[in-house]
């Protein structure tokens, strides 16, 4: 069975530093990072998809969780058989 086949732009979360930090640090490279990825969806529900970037008949592998709040583009692929 072939699972739908999307493109996805998100936008990740990003931490510039590990533990305690001055507040007045000039925080400027740290950015919010666009991320693109082409998956087959695996999973989906009202919080969250679910893709793979492989597939074969019986399996998926190579899954991530995005959070639907970070997705900013959506499109499907299509793939000419």
């Amino acid at each position: 069975m072939s699972r739908r086949l999307l493109y996805l732009e998100w936008v990740d979360s990003t931490s510039a530093h590990a533990g305690s930090v001055w507040l007045h640090d000039d925080e400027s490279h740290v950015k919010n990072l666009l991320c693109k990825s082409v998956g087959f969806v695996v999973k989906e529900d009202k919080a969250s998809i679910t893709i793979a970037g492989h597939e074969s008949v019986n399996h998926v592998s190579g899954q991530m969780t995005i959070p639907k709040c970070a997705i900013t583009k959506r499109r499907r692929v299509m793939v000419k058989k």
